[in-house]
């Protein structure tokens, strides 16, 4: 199996932590690793809610850098053999580079 993180990012109308998990089962410390690899901590903790913020129409705007790590997070978090990446990057800020590549996850 696959999972895919575009170059242009995709998100539901769901909370940051619903968009990652998209639909498979939570386990914590997975869930952790993943959200620490794709530099995502940092915005958690601004959020007022956290992971459990809820973006898009009802909720609140990711900027694209953040939309491009919740994507990238969705496919590493997915339970399958192969993540293809099709530049999900290009959004990021090159210092976020190094932090996501040299993540132990």
């Amino acid at each position: 199996t696959i999972s895919y993180a575009a170059q242009s990012p995709w998100l539901r109308h769901q909370s940051i932590k619903e968009n990652i998990l998209f639909g498979y089962p939570y386990d914590e410390k997975r869930y952790e690793e993943v959200v620490e690899s794709c530099a995502l901590g940092p915005d958690s903790k601004i959020l007022e809610d956290g992971d459990e913020t809820e973006i898009g129409a009802r909720g609140v705007s990711l900027s694209g850098r953040q939309k491009a790590r919740v994507a990238l997070a969705r496919a590493v978090y997915a339970p399958t053999k192969y993540v293809l990446l099709d530049d999900p990057l290009s959004a990021v800020v090159r210092m976020l580079h190094s932090d996501i590549f040299c993540s132990p996850t």
